[in-house]
């Protein structure tokens, strides 16, 4: 998993963190800010679901993120652009 990318990208995922755990408060959203080691937390806390399950539900919304974003990700190394700079040739 790439936690990383949901860190660097954190409100555009808190959006769609929202859009799939729906009983997830903006406070709770707040609290994560990015931080996976507290997800699955929530995820038990608010569903009422295993540690194991969060888990499993997270790994899988976190590869969906990075499978919608492999096509921009894949058009910016195509076009010559690093992370956030221009590599000329």
């Amino acid at each position: 998993m790439n936690w990383g990318h949901v860190q660097i990208n954190w409100k555009k995922c808190a959006g769609k963190l929202k859009e799939r755990w729906d009983k997830l408060s903006k406070e709770d959203l707040n609290v994560l800010n990015g931080k996976p080691e507290l997800w699955a937390d929530k995820l038990e806390e608010r569903y009422g679901i295993g540690r194991i399950q969060a888990e499993r539900q997270l790994h899988e919304f976190v590869e969906m993120l990075l499978d919608q974003e492999a096509p921009r990700r894949e058009k910016r190394r195509l076009a010559g652009l690093g992370r956030n700079r221009l590599i000329f040739r």
